[in-house]
């Protein structure tokens, strides 16, 4: 099981650089979309490494994180429907 964090970790990381190198290539970098495209990142590896029988720690780490990811995503829309409404 320990293999499969690393894994995982590993994955998330290279993820973080893919997104980053192409968001700066394009010119299109910015806090929010960066974030936004790898907390999906994280959603998806961690739904794709889901354990069947029982649950790990890492499992159970990686769900918090992603109970916070959504709080900043929330956040992160907030803000954006504040500013189309124009309040």
């Amino acid at each position: 099981m320990q293999a499969r964090s690393h894994t995982v970790a590993l994955i998330q990381f290279n993820l973080l650089v893919v997104v980053m190198a192409i968001l700066l290539l394009f010119d299109l970098f910015a806090v929010e979309l960066f974030y936004i495209l790898t907390f999906l990142g994280l959603l998806v590896i961690t739904h794709v490494f889901a354990p069947v029988d029982k649950e790990p720690q890492w499992y159970f780490l990686t769900k918090w994180l992603s109970r916070l990811g959504f709080i900043g995503l929330g956040y992160i829309l907030l803000q954006r429907v504040v500013m189309i409404l124009g309040t």
